[in-house]
């Protein structure tokens, strides 16, 4: 577990020379099925072949690995959000009557507010592996599709396993109260731009446009959407 954790630090302080490592060993054991053949013709020795297939195993974090340390850091926010949660109920007691306390809240909402906020956030921590899950998949489908859009050769597949799954280290950010999730959003795209960019090897443009897809494609969704149904209304009227 300590290995994992201090694999996970390092692949997420470290974006753009953790996915030009990655590609040079991809790139390594490529070389080694050549080389590999050679030998079946008698003209390399067993010797000249490094094992980088178990290299590469070893230092590319794996989804099940991603999805369970990145699940410590949601229950961390969890915690959070929960404390905040009392502490803010304190603070409020503290500072206010029970008259004038009830003139602001009464008690029946109170209770309802606090039992909805900390469902939602015992919900969120308990669903997290689904929506990872999702999120990941909704990722690597992106970036496979443009892969083949620019022409990227090699296991694209693989590319798009190891970009999304490094990007998903931006859940350490979550260990910081307030605005840690605002520094996940932003550190996942910085992993996402370095994994496009030093494993990919694409431009700046084609990254900045897959990265700017989703966004795109919900603005798309939601106009064809709105135009639907101001169209429904006018036939209405």
């Amino acid at each position: 577990m300590i290995s994992l954790l201090h694999a996970y630090v390092l692949a997420f302080l470290h974006p753009f020379k953790n996915q030009e490592g990655l590609r040079q060993l991809r790139e390594h054991a490529e070389d080694a099925t050549g080389l590999r053949h050679l030998r079946l013709a008698g003209e390399v020795s067993t010797e000249d072949i490094p094992a980088t297939f178990e290299i590469e195993e070893a230092a590319t974090l794996k989804f099940d690995e991603v999805l369970g340390v990145s699940w410590l850091f949601v229950a961390v926010e969890g915690f959070y959000a929960i404390l905040a949660l009392h502490l803010g109920q304190v603070f409020f007691q503290s500072w206010s009557s029970p008259e004038e306390l009830a003139m602001l809240l009464p008690v029946d909402t109170s209770l309802y507010t606090q039992k909805a906020m900390l469902t939602a956030a015992l919900a969120k921590v308990a669903f997290f592996p689904i929506v990872f899950w999702f999120y990941t998949k909704l990722w690597k489908v992106l970036i496979q599709f443009f892969a083949g859009l620019f022409q990227v050769e090699g296991d694209v597949s693989m590319m798009a396993d190891q970009i999304v799954n490094q990007s998903m280290t931006a859940h350490l950010m979550l260990a910081i109260p307030i605005f840690g999730k605002m520094l996940r959003h932003l550190s996942a795209l910085v992993h996402l731009f370095a994994g496009l960019r030093e494993n990919m090897k694409l431009s700046v443009l084609q990254s900045v446009v897959i990265i700017l897809s989703p966004a795109v494609i919900m603005t798309m969704i939601s106009s064809f959407f709105m135009v639907t149904i101001l169209y429904l209304i006018s036939l209405m009227l």
